[in-house]
């Protein structure tokens, strides 16, 4: 078979996307799995389905795989670093706790100066941990 670049290309999006929705199931039941606090996702998949599931994704992604060496398709390599991504989930997750600070909580109302003290101690405690998690990647 013979495609031209455009068809190539839409493919290889085409593929490119349906990789993107198993990946997002993949981590849907590991995230229902793991001991995340705020879960999205109730676990009521057995787990020989949800391996019997994991097979035939892996089965399906083969198949893809072979279709493109066939049409020769040739996906771009990986181009973002997962030490940057980490990071610069580390600076949000910063941000989102300075938003706890006690000077940005009296927009919701009046914090009493042991109130004040404590949330300011727990999120210095967040954030010692958060530069912990940091010092890994550096």
């Amino acid at each position: 078979m013979e495609l031209g670049e455009n068809h190539k290309r839409h493919v290889l999006s085409t593929f490119q996307y349906i990789d993107d929705l198993f990946a997002d199931m993949e981590q849907m039941l590991a995230t229902a799995r793991s001991s995340r606090l705020y879960k999205e996702y109730e676990l009521d998949v057995t787990p020989e389905k949800q391996m019997e599931l994991q097979r035939a994704i892996t089965e399906f992604r083969t198949l893809m795989s072979r279709i493109q060496a066939e049409l020769n398709i040739t996906p771009r390599p990986p181009h973002v670093s997962a030490v940057r991504a980490v990071l610069a989930f580390f600076t949000f997750i910063d941000i989102a706790l300075e938003e706890l600070q006690p000077r940005h909580m009296r927009g919701y109302g009046e914090l009493s100066a042991g109130t004040t003290v404590q949330l300011e101690t727990l999120v210095a405690e967040m954030r010692s941990l958060l530069e912990r998690m940091r010092s890994v990647l550096d």
